[in-house]
């Protein structure tokens, strides 16, 4: 920083009051000029030491340092008080000594004269007639004012004319000095002092360049002059900060990439800008963020909120086409959701739209689909742009996986009774999921639970592949997102049956019950004893819904003999001795043949599988057991 000797009590100055003795403990207060903002002042030349402010004289009057010091570019006033606070007195626009000087740019350009010669033009320098400015010497001597012996007309800022002709071979000088500027200094040299408590002094450069504009680069903004380097170079110097585009009209080729801003008023004409408004149309400055992991840009008016302990919405049968979703007021967009949590735990929130329920359809709030495929489960989802006030309902499909070949997974039917590679075909356009994220619902041994996203980079009707393929295999579940919108969050699911109608479903958020179809695995053996454990594994994937963390069942069975005894259906949730539910038929001896019926909650730890085996006195007695899913249980 550059600071200049002032020009009051600069160097041993001793001051004295009014009757002539030293000013003894007096108080030099220097102020920015014409104003009560203190304005720093320094001991030595290297501007590196602060004065106190008020600088207290020594018990001669004098500045203990010797030497006062100011801040080249800035404009001083000082107050002198004795040791008590009387005023001595004020002294306003101080500058330092040589401050802000005028500088001049010197130029000369010499010539030899012809015989006769009256006319030089001058092809290296250039001068301002009529200011005195410029200065002509003839052999060494300075053709100044009426005696001189050439006297010359300054005919244009190039050309000088003498009234009569030169001697050949005179050596003719001609100076010039232009000022550069007045009362200007370089920025470098100039403080800022921040006039907030606690605020930290810089330099004028400095302040400036914490904000980049496209006008730094010489961007004209009037629609006629190309402004595309400019962007470009203000985006080279600025990356990663944005660059701020005042109001204007840019001419533009081609797309430009960068972070621009603007806080209205511009207009980008010929080629494509991407330049965030951080005034809305009601002047409100509108501030953006961007959330850690969660993508691109929203406004803090778009409230970031924690997705953590919402609860999903409850599905119900409305009618034979349609469900209906109960839902909040508000929703916050938490992406998919997978036992019991949101996926996305920091997000914006829309309102629903409604003030109870929304009935959703599966004609005409397919998400990607153009039919609704039957026999399939659906997932219920609200959807939302940046922007939006209100979120919009669309149906998604679970797809099951038949085969992997790469990254490409060839789909199968993902319904009741899927127990064996049967292709399934959907209704979507060629690449109309491609860029959506995607739910990995199960992957690797035994169908094991996942719930890690990828991203869907390409899809036909009956393959879709997958950005990160994983463990994924054959019977496999994924979910993929609504395509076509900046955020989403998944609601709940129903199975859309044979005719196309969902299922009659009561849902509370947490269990939902149905009537659904027999478990028809082939592992499962309906009549005699079955040994374990561990038994035989029975899959329940395609019986509920692929998110369902849990079963509601009911467990039957028959007898056709007149002895009593006991039966016990055992359910472990591996293929361990792990039991977690027991179907017991008890019969006694009088009666004849009977049945039984038993509802058992059933919870999935690994997979949506359990392991069962039959035993007891009349385990080989029993005929007609049946499995059939009531309902699952998803929080």
């Amino acid at each position: 920083m550059a600071v200049n000797l002032s020009p009051v009590f600069g160097v041993a100055a001793q001051l004295f009051n009014d009757n002539g003795d030293p000013l003894a403990g007096g108080k030099i207060y220097t102020y920015l000029a014409g104003t009560t903002t203190p304005a720093a002042t320094y001991t030595t030349s290297a501007g590196n030491i602060a004065h106190s402010n008020p600088i207290v004289l020594d018990g001669a009057g004098r500045v203990p340092t010797g030497e006062i010091w100011l801040t080249d570019g800035i404009t001083y006033k000082f107050v002198v008080e004795d040791s008590v606070g009387t005023l001595i007195g004020t002294y306003d626009n101080l500058t330092g000594i040589n401050s802000n000087f005028i500088a001049y740019t010197a130029q000369q350009e010499i010539q030899t004269a012809t015989a006769g010669q009256t006319v030089f033009n001058l092809t290296t320098m250039q001068y301002l007639p009529g200011t005195n400015n410029l200065s002509v010497f003839v052999d060494g001597v300075n053709q100044y004012g009426p005696g001189a012996s050439y006297a010359y007309v300054e005919t244009d800022s190039d050309t000088v004319t003498f009234v009569s002709g030169l001697h050949v071979g005179a050596a003719v000088k001609f100076t010039t000095a232009t000022p550069v500027a007045s009362n200007v200094a370089n920025a470098e040299n100039v403080a800022y002092i921040p006039p907030f408590v606690g605020g930290v002094a810089t330099n004028v450069e400095n302040k400036l360049a914490e904000f980049i504009s496209v006008k730094d680069f010489g961007a004209v903004g009037d629609g006629v002059v190309n402004d595309t380097s400019a962007f470009t170079a203000a985006w080279a110097a600025a990356d990663p900060q944005a660059v701020f585009v005042p109001a204007g009209t840019y001419l533009i080729t081609g797309t430009l990439t960068g972070n621009f801003f603007s806080f209205g008023g511009v207009t980008i004409s010929g080629g494509t800008v991407t330049i965030s408004t951080d005034i809305d149309a009601s002047g409100n400055f509108e501030a953006k963020v961007t959330p850690t992991g969660e993508g691109a840009q929203i406004s803090l008016s778009d409230a970031l909120l924690s997705s953590s302990g919402m609860q999903r919405g409850r599905i119900n049968y409305y009618s034979g086409t349609e469900v209906e979703v109960i839902v909040p007021n508000e929703i916050i967009m938490g992406g998919f959701r997978f036992m019991g949590n949101y996926k996305k735990k920091r997000a914006p929130m829309y309102s629903s739209g409604v003030s109870y329920r929304a009935v959703v359809s599966n004609v005409t709030d397919l998400g990607a689909e153009t039919v609704a495929e039957t026999d399939n489960w659906y997932a219920v989802f609200a959807c939302a742009d940046d922007g939006d006030t209100d979120v919009t309902y669309k149906l998604m499909p679970f797809i099951r996986v038949g085969s992997v070949a790469g990254s490409v997974c060839t789909l199968n039917y993902g319904g009741e009774n899927s127990h064996t590679i049967t292709p399934a075909t959907y209704t979507w356009g060629a690449n109309s999921l491609a860029g959506v994220e995607c739910l990995v619902i199960n992957e690797g041994s035994n169908n094991r639970f996942s719930g890690r996203v990828t991203t869907i980079t390409a899809n036909t009707t009956t393959t879709v592949t997958l950005n990160a393929i994983g463990s994924v295999g054959a019977y496999d579940y994924l979910l993929p997102a609504p395509p076509g919108f900046d955020h989403y969050c998944y609601l709940g699911s129903f199975y859309n049956d044979s005719g196309s109608a969902p299922y009659n479903i009561a849902d509370n958020g947490i269990m939902a019950m149905s009537y659904m179809s027999d478990n028809q695995d082939p592992n499962w053996v309906a009549a005699g004893a079955v040994a374990g454990p561990p038994g035989n594994k029975v899959m329940w994937g395609g019986y509920v819904s692929p998110l369902a963390g849990g079963i509601i069942m009911r467990s039957a069975l028959s007898t056709s003999t007149s002895a009593g005894g006991d039966i016990y259906t055992n359910f472990s949730h591996d293929s361990s001795n792990h039991v977690i539910g027991v179907h017991t038929y008890y019969k006694n001896a009088t009666a004849g043949t009977s049945t039984q019926m038993a509802f058992l909650n059933i919870n999935f730890s690994i997979g949506q599988f359990m392991y069962y085996w039959v035993d007891g006195p009349l385990a080989a007695q029993r005929i007609l057991g049946q499995i059939r899913a009531q309902g699952w249980i998803e929080p």
